[in-house]
C-alpha cells in the first residue's frame, strides 16, 4: 500500500513538472526525474521521507513560480525555467518538521498521507501563471 502511495507521488511529480510553457521560458525540466534525484542528493532517507520531502519541494516550487510569474506580470525581470538546481534547500529543509528526519517508511506512513492531503499549491500557481500570460 505504501509503495502505491509513493508511486503515485512520483507520478504527480512527473505530471506537475510538465506543461508549464512560457513564451520566454518554461518550468518544464528536460529530466522528468531530476527533482527526485535532487531530493535524494540533498536529504536521502527512506522512500517515505523522500516522498514527504517532495511535497515540501513542490510547495517551494509553487511559491517560487508564483513569485516569478508575479514579476513577469509586473513587467519586471523574470526568468521562467526549470527549477532543478535553483532551489533554496536551506529553506526547504527548515520547513520540514524535524521529527520526519530519519523516519522509516512505517513511521512516516501517516505523516505522508497528511502531507499529501495538505496539497502543494503547485497547480494553483500554474493557473495563476497562465492567467497572467507567463506560461501557456
Amino acid at each position: 500500500m505504501r509503495m502505491k502511495r509513493i508511486a503515485a507521488a512520483a507520478a504527480v511529480l512527473v505530471i506537475a513538472s510538465g506543461g508549464a510553457q512560457a513564451a520566454g521560458g518554461s518550468f518544464t525540466c528536460k529530466d522528468g526525474f531530476g527533482t527526485m534525484k535532487e531530493i535524494k542528493a540533498e536529504v536521502g532517507g527512506s522512500s517515505a521521507f523522500i516522498s514527504i520531502v517532495n511535497q515540501y519541494v513542490q510547495r517551494w516550487d509553487a511559491r517560487e513560480a508564483q513569485r516569478l510569474c508575479s514579476a513577469y506580470a509586473a513587467g519586471g525581470p523574470a526568468t521562467i525555467s526549470c527549477l532543478n538546481g535553483k532551489r533554496d534547500w536551506n529553506a526547504i529543509k527548515a520547513s520540514i518538521p524535524p521529527a520526519y528526519f530519519g523516519g522509516s517508511n512505517q513511521q512516516l506512513a501517516d505523516a505522508y498521507t497528511a502531507e499529501v492531503e495538505k496539497g502543494t499549491g503547485y497547480l494553483e500557481a500554474m493557473t495563476y501563471c497562465r492567467s497572467v500570460g507567463a506560461i501557456k
